[in-house]
C-alpha cells in the first residue's frame, strides 16, 4: 500500500517542481558594474545618502556616495583577502524665512563585525546657519580564509 501512494505522489511532486521552475518572464537581468562587483567578490558595500533643503528665497543640495569592493587571490584562501569601503557626503543649504536643512549619510559593508575582520569608521557632521555638511565612510578588511 505505501509503495503505491509513494509510486503516486512522486510523479506528482515531480510535476510541481517542474511547473515552479518556469523561467522568469522578465528574461536575462542586465547588472551593473557595482552589481557585477557584488557578484564576483561575493562582498557588499552599500551607502545610503539624502540631503533636503526647504526655503522660500534660496535651497540647494549635493550628494555623492562611492561604494567599492575587491578580492585578491581568491584561488588561494591561505594569501587572499577583501576590503569593503563605502562612504559619501551631503550637503544642503538654505538662506531664507523658515529654511530648514537635513542631511543623511549612511554606509555600510556585509562583513563589518564579521570574526576576523577589521572596520574602522569614520564620519562628520556640521550645521550651522544655513547649512549643513554630513560625511561618512565605513572601511571593512578582512581574509579570504576563514577557518571558523
Amino acid at each position: 500500500m505505501t509503495k503505491k501512494i509513494t509510486y503516486i505522489l512522486i510523479p506528482a511532486c515531480m510535476t510541481l517542481s517542474v511547473a515552479m521552475a518556469e523561467p522568469s518572464p522578465l528574461g536575462a537581468v542586465l547588472l551593473s558594474p557595482n552589481e557585477m562587483d557584488q557578484v564576483t567578490a561575493g562582498l557588499g558595500a552599500i551607502v545610503d545618502v539624502g540631503a533636503t533643503a526647504q526655503s522660500s528665497f534660496f535651497a540647494n543640495t549635493n550628494t555623492t556616495a562611492v561604494a567599492l569592493t575587491s578580492v585578491s587571490n581568491p584561488d588561494n584562501p591561505a594569501l587572499g583577502g577583501y576590503v569593503e569601503v563605502a562612504g559619501g557626503e551631503a550637503v544642503a543649504v538654505a538662506a531664507g524665512q523658515g529654511a530648514s536643512t537635513s542631511t543623511t549619510v549612511s554606509p555600510a559593508t556585509s562583513t563589518q563585525g564579521s570574526a576576523g575582520t577589521y572596520t574602522s569608521q569614520a564620519s562628520g557632521h556640521l550645521q550651522g546657519l544655513g547649512g549643513e555638511i554630513n560625511a561618512n565612510v565605513i572601511y571593512t578588511t578582512g581574509s579570504v580564509f576563514n577557518p571558523f
